[in-house]
């Protein structure tokens, strides 16, 4: 799951962000025992209200106890992964993130993309950029992201191809005020690899399916 920002009414997918996190729960003093231990984890959904940046909900899972936070407690989400899972709503904490934010809403093709979906699968693209928690300017992304699918659905871009991929990655973070790091939210080479592969099995299954289909038809005759 992305975290998430309310805005305009609406709610947006946050896709990129500069520094390591918006927000980590060790700023409320909730952490793990032990350190960068794999089931500490948790999400975050934020909103941006008169220009400030506000963390409004959070969801960690953690083996410690969980404090009140600004008179809240916590609330229980189970869920089949870790019994150990809560919930912290409404808390409209000011942040202090500097920096710049990628979000985007309505996807319009994931291209075989599950897990890290690339940001010109949206329809609506934005940057935001932060300094000291309050929303210095806005940049519209979305004519460059529909430039990218145009490219790739008539054909002059192809995801199966390494030299076209890293032109539209070179495009992308072009197209970006902000220093992104790519490593973990935009894995688009490695998930390349992955859907060709997918496709080339695809392709050995129905040949296998012709091939068999031939045969029984030869026999029959």
């Amino acid at each position: 799951m992305k975290d998430s920002i309310y805005l305009n009414n609406n709610m947006y997918d946050i896709l990129l962000y500069e520094n390591n996190y918006i927000f980590h729960p060790d700023y409320f003093g909730v952490t793990s025992t032990w350190l960068n231990d794999p089931n500490f984890r948790y999400q975050s959904s934020f909103e941006l209200k008169d220009y400030q940046l506000l963390l409004k909900n959070f969801i960690v899972s953690s083996d410690k106890e969980y404090p009140e936070i600004n008179g809240i407690m916590p609330v229980p989400n189970y869920s089949e992964e870790n019994n150990n899972t809560v919930i912290y709503n409404n808390l409209m904490e000011p942040m202090k993130y500097t920096g710049g934010i990628i979000i985007g809403n309505s996807i319009i093709n994931e291209y075989g993309f599950q897990k890290s979906i690339p940001c010109f699968s949206y329809k609506n693209v934005s940057e935001l950029i932060f300094r000291d928690g309050r929303l210095i300017t806005t940049v519209d992304h979305s004519r460059d992201m529909l430039r990218i699918r145009k490219n790739i659905d008539l054909g002059f871009r192809s995801l199966y191809k390494k030299q076209d991929v890293k032109c539209i990655e070179r495009f992308v973070k072009a197209s970006f005020i902000g220093e992104y790091c790519y490593t973990d939210k935009f894995k688009m080479v490695k998930t390349i690899k992955s859907l060709k592969n997918t496709y080339i099995e695809k392709l050995k299954k129905q040949h296998n399916r012709i091939v068999k289909k031939s045969f029984e038809l030869i026999h029959k005759g």
